[in-house]
C-alpha cells in the first residue's frame, strides 16, 4: 500500500512531497484503526464490562466542541477504564472533527502514576472496581506516599506557602509532589516544576490537573 502511496502522490524528491506522502500514510494508518463513539461514561463502562478481558485495546472517539456532539469527558474515560485495569494512552487526530485516544490493558507490573492512584483510591471507596483487579488495587491504594524531604524543606521556607500548603488536600499534595519528584533526574525540570508549584501555593491557588484531575 505505502508503495502505491508513492507512486499516486509524487512524481518527484522533493522534501514536500516525502511530508505529503508520511501525511497520507498516517492518516490511512489512524483511518483503519478500530474506533468506537461513547456519548457517556454508563455507556462506555458497559463496552469495558463485556470486553475488558478480550480485547487488547480500543482508540475512543472525542468529537471537537466545534461539533456539538456529546461527548465523554476525559477524567470519566480514565475512571472507567481504571476499574477494569486499562489505562488512557496515544491521543491523536482522526479526522477535523474528531480525536482519537487509545486505551489499552496495562501492562504487568507497570507503575501507576500519581494521579491515577488517586483516581483508584476514590474508585475502590465507592466500590467501582471490578472484582477481577480488587486484590491488586487494594494493594496499590494501601501503600504510602513519601514525601520527599528536600520538597518539604522548600515549601517550608516561606511561611506563607507552607500555611497555604497545609491546607490543601492530601490527594493535590500527592499529585503535585510525585509530579516534581518525577523530574528529579533533569535538575532544570525538576526546579521549573517546584518553582512553580510554590508560586502557585504563595497565592493560595491549586493547579488544576487535565481533565478534572482537581476533583481528588
Amino acid at each position: 500500500m505505502k508503495e502505491l502511496l508513492w507512486a499516486g502522490v509524487c512524481s518527484s524528491d522533493s522534501f514536500f512531497c516525502i511530508k505529503k506522502i508520511a501525511l497520507k500514510i498516517r492518516t490511512q494508518e489512524m483511518n483503519e484503526q478500530r474506533s468506537k463513539y461513547f456519548s457517556d461514561r454508563k455507556a462506555w463502562r458497559t463496552w469495558l464490562e463485556a470486553n475488558f478481558d478480550k480485547e487488547a485495546d480500543i482508540w475512543l472517539e472525542y468529537p471537537l466542541k466545534k461539533t456539538n456532539k456529546k461527548r465523554i469527558l476525559y477524567n470519566d474515560a480514565v475512571e472507567e477504564a481504571l476499574c477494569f485495569g486499562w489505562i488512557d494512552s496515544t491521543l491523536r487526530s482522526l479526522n477535523e472533527t474528531t480525536s482519537i485516544q487509545r486505551f489499552c490493558r496495562r501492562r504487568k507490573n507497570s507503575a501507576y502514576s500519581q494521579p491515577n492512584i488517586e483516581r483508584l483510591k476514590w474508585l475502590f471507596e465507592r466500590n467501582l472496581v471490578h472484582s477481577a483487579i480488587r486484590e491488586e488495587v487494594s494493594e496499590i491504594v494501601q501503600q504510602n506516599f513519601t514525601f520527599p524531604e528536600d520538597i518539604l524543606t522548600r515549601l517550608k521556607e516561606d511561611v506563607e506557602v507552607w500555611q497555604n500548603y497545609e491546607n490543601f488536600s492530601e490527594p493535590y499534595k500527592r499529585i503535585r509532589i510525585a509530579y516534581s519528584d518525577s523530574a528529579r533526574k533533569r535538575p532544570e525540570e525538576f526546579n521549573k516544576r517546584l518553582h512553580h508549584f510554590i508560586n502557585k501555593t504563595k497565592v493560595n491557588k491549586q493547579i488544576k490537573g487535565f481533565g478534572g484531575i482537581e476533583k481528588y
